[in-house]
This record gives C-alpha cells, structure tokens and sequence, in this order.
C-alpha cells in the first residue's frame, strides 16, 4: 500500500542463531571475573596499586587506579535468520485506529493471544517529519513485545521531495532520526519510501538513488549500525521488473530487499507464486535476504470499502485462506532466500486485507510451520 493508504507479543523466544547456526543474542553474562575485566554482571573491575617509591630519603606512597573495562558494545543490527528459518510479522489494524504503532502493538498482542504464538516483526508506519522521539517510543513499544520494529518512512512522488534530500535540505531531520535511533540502540528494520516506483515515473530512478545514497549515508556518519536499510518497491499489473531496477541503488547500498504485493496485484487470483515468483527470481541474484514487507488477500473473497468484520465471516474455502495456505506450502518448497513475511491484517484501499475467520486459521497453521516456529509458545488458545 502507498504511504497515503495507511491508517493509522512480551516474548520469551529461543535465541536465534546465524547463518552458520551459531547463536546470536546480546553479549552473554558470565559468572566470575571474564578476560576482559568484568565482573559476571558485565560491570568494569577497578584494580587499585599501591607503589612504595623511594624519593630523596622518604618514602613516598603512590596510590594508583586502574579501570579495566571493555568498550561498550558494538551496535547490531536485526539479525539475518539461517535458511530455514525466517521472520512472520505483521501490521495488525483493523480497527483502523488512527494512533498509529500504539494502536496496533495492542491489537497485534491480541490477536496473538488468539493465534498461539508471537509475531517476529511489527510494522510502524511514520512520517518523514515525524518527531525522532516519538518515533523511539513507537520502537520501544513495538521492541518490549519481543518483535522487531518495521520503521516505514514515508516519502512522496514530488521531485521536490528528492531534491530538498539530495541538495542536503533535510539533512538535520534525516539526521536527527539516525542520532536517536542510535542511541535507542535497539535493532530495527527502515523502510524509506516503499513502493517508489507506483510514484515515480522510472526517469526519476537516478534522483531517487541519490536521496537513498544521501540518507544511507549520513546514517552511517552517526554511527547508527543498528538500523537495516531495506528497499521496498510494489508489484502491479503496469510495473516490469525493469522499472523497479530504475530504482535500485545496488548490493552495496542495501541491507534487505523486500516487496509489496498484494492478491489480485496483477489482475484475478494468483497465489503466492504467481504473485511473487517471476520477482524473486529475478531479485535473489543480489545476495541479499529477502522481505515480503506486505501481503494480503482479500476478506471473506470481496472487494468491499467497508469496515473489516473482526474475524467474524470467512472460510478455508475463501481467496484469503486459499492464499494463506498456498503461501506456506510454497515457502518451503521454493523460495529459500525468503527470510522474513509480513501481513497486513487492515482495511487497506483495495481491500479489505484485515482476516477473516477462515484466514486467521490458516495464519496460526502457518506460524506453526518450522520456517517461523523459532520461538517459545503461549499455550494453545482455547
């Protein structure tokens, strides 16, 4: 969905482990004195020495303080999950409450109770100019679930826009988010002007990859290693592969490649496959992991304006179950670069996308699969 279309759980997971299946998590606490001059709490040792020194016929006593203690450490960002292994997240509103991450962290935690289990990312959508500390709590908010935050940044169509980036107009803003989210220091995903290429005409692509380049860079002046760049353009019927690579700024200038696209994108049912695959065929050439940063089918098989129906209509036989289960099944057979899947469970413009009873179903199934089953569980819901 297009920045304009937006409307505005506590985990106790397994720790994950890396693409060699090494475990990853925070710097471990170790008990007794470490080699690197800490305590088992991580806390630095003071050593204090006595020197006796023998100066023009006295004694003199000098007393000195070491601090021995290791340099803070080092910022990471979301880790990449091994293959087989990815993220489920999702933007969970379908209330369609106007408060943003807050509204929807709640709503997400339960609809999780209903579910079983915890998703691994949640969405935020914020504006360009949005105030850096708000956008923190909305982090810290999402992060006290145990999922990873989505920052979704907006942008917008106009070439002004691009310019006031590149010319380095909106250098005090773009630094002024990278300075915060740095010092939140925890992980999180930045998706700065998804679906650009539904907004711009393919002749813009060098502007955009400019204002990219600007922004990833003055990210990495501050020091915010924390934060992964994912570039997210949108599938539809009137895009080619070769408009969306108009827009690319290359392996080097990316952290995530994901995509937007929805059932029906392309005209009619389609499924996962038909949705996605000729796209990731394509885009899994570059090496790096992959997002389907949002999803959806439509409630109860309609295309309505109306309010979603919380949870109340809908079947296995229905497009969005239908779409769900062919999801699962074609993840694990095909699509092993995939590493993280997000769904957009509101209103949405061509929707309704929120689940219906039938999709909620096939949404606890899939959480379930061993690609997403990586965390420990509520109890089955009853």
């Amino acid at each position: 969905m297009t920045t304009a279309q937006k409307v505005g759980g506590n985990r106790d997971r397994e720790t994950p482990k890396d693409d060699d299946g090494v475990r990853c998590s925070e710097a471990p606490g170790v008990r007794g004195v470490g080699h690197d001059g800490q305590d088992g709490r991580g806390k630095p040792i003071a050593l204090v020495i006595v020197l006796v020194v023998l100066l023009g016929g006295g004694l003199v006593f000098l007393v000195v303080r070491l601090v021995s203690g290791s340099p803070a450490p080092a910022l990471t960002p979301p880790l990449v999950p091994a293959r087989g292994r990815a993220y489920l997240g999702a933007w969970v509103n379908p209330e369609q409450s106007a408060n943003g991450a807050t509204a929807s962290v709640a709503q997400a935690v339960s609809l999780e109770h209903r579910l079983g289990w915890h998703f691994s990312i949640l969405h935020d959508y914020v504006g360009f100019h949005a105030s850096p500390p708000a956008v923190v709590k909305e982090v810290n908010a999402i992060s006290r679930t145990g999922a990873v935050p989505l920052i979704d940044w907006a942008g917008n169509g106009a070439s002004s826009y691009l310019d006031a980036i590149v010319s380095g107009e909106e250098n005090a803003t773009i630094r002024a988010l990278a300075t915060a989210l740095k010092n939140n220091k925890k992980p999180v995903f930045l998706r700065w002007f998804w679906e650009m290429n539904l907004q711009l005409s393919p002749s813009a692509g060098p502007l955009y990859i400019e204002a990219w380049d600007k922004i990833r860079s003055l990210f990495h002046a501050v020091g915010a290693t924390n934060v992964a760049m994912v570039w997210c353009p949108g599938i539809a019927a009137h895009r080619t592969v070769a408009d969306l690579a108009a827009f690319y700024p290359g392996a080097a200038e990316v952290d995530w490649i994901a995509v937007d696209g929805y059932e029906g994108s392309k005209g009619g049912v389609s499924g996962f496959s038909g949705l996605f695959g000729s796209w990731y065929q394509v885009w899994r050439l570059q090496g790096k992991p992959i997002m389907i940063a949002e999803t959806g089918a439509r409630s109860y098989g309609l295309a309505v304006r109306g309010a979603c129906m919380r949870r109340l209509l809908g079947s296995a036989r229905d497009e969005q179950a239908q779409y769900l289960r062919g999801l699962g099944s074609d993840l694990k057979d095909s699509y092993p670069d995939i590493r993280a899947v997000v769904y957009f469970d509101a209103k949405g413009f061509d929707g309704p996308w929120c689940l219906d009873k039938g999709g909620l179903e096939e949404l606890r199934k899939l959480g379930d699969e061993p690609l997403f089953s990586w965390a420990d569980r509520f109890p089955s819901p009853t």
